[in-house]
């Protein structure tokens, strides 16, 4: 065998092996994409699960995600998680003609927004509702006799419906806002919230309206 034939082998051998290592290098290239990709998709399918709101109601309370008016920071922060902004401000108030100081702080999760004064949670706003699920949740509660209405159009941002169970005090308030997002807020109601329903300026929405 002449040299220029053994030149020729190891010429088409060293060939082989480097376009071996370059489609090997390739490969293992493209998986980790792909592992990455499938690990992005992952982490965005479970921000979406976790910024969806469920809703629920045990003896004439309402929870958002777990959590309701209330309850301490550290409950909120342990069903929530730590993924939030937080804002905190203090100031005195005058209660039963003392003064005393407030602490009040607001831990927004994007989806939810809780507000805390002096470690209980004092309200709760959902900004922008799933008005899918809100209508189901709205079906449900009907058949429970626990939904009212001020009378106005639900569709435009005057028009309210509201989530009471008799005898007891939070009331969570479905309205549409200027932008005609839907939007949710537990809250304590005011005085005047019983006397508008004594009135009939708020009144029962019944199963058959």
């Amino acid at each position: 065998m002449n040299n220029k034939i053994i030149q020729l082998i190891y010429r088409c051998y060293w060939i082989g092996l480097l376009l071996g290592t370059v489609i090997f290098t390739a490969g293992c290239q493209m998986v980790e994409e792909i592992g990455y990709k499938d690990k992005v998709e992952d982490k965005e399918m479970n921000s979406t699960e976790q910024k969806s709101i469920e809703i629920s109601e045990d003896n004439g309370k309402f929870y958002l995600n777990g959590i309701t008016l209330g309850d301490t920071r550290d409950q909120v922060i342990e069903l929530l998680g730590t993924d939030y902004l937080e804002t905190n401000k203090s100031q005195e108030v005058i209660t039963n003609k003392s003064q005393e100081m407030l602490h009040e702080s607001m831990l927004d999760y994007g989806h939810l927004i809780v507000n805390i004064q002096n470690d209980a949670v004092n309200h709760i706003t959902v900004p922008n509702m799933n008005e899918k699920y809100y209508e189901e949740m709205f079906n449900l509660y009907i058949e429970d006799g626990i939904v009212y209405t001020n009378g106005k159009d639900l569709n435009t941002h005057s028009g309210a419906r509201i989530f009471y169970s008799e005898g007891h005090s939070p009331i969570l308030l479905a309205k549409y806002n200027n932008d005609m997002k839907l939007f949710l807020y537990l809250y304590y109601p005011e005085g005047n919230f019983l006397e508008s329903i004594e009135s009939g300026d708020i009144k029962k929405i019944s199963i058959n309206e």
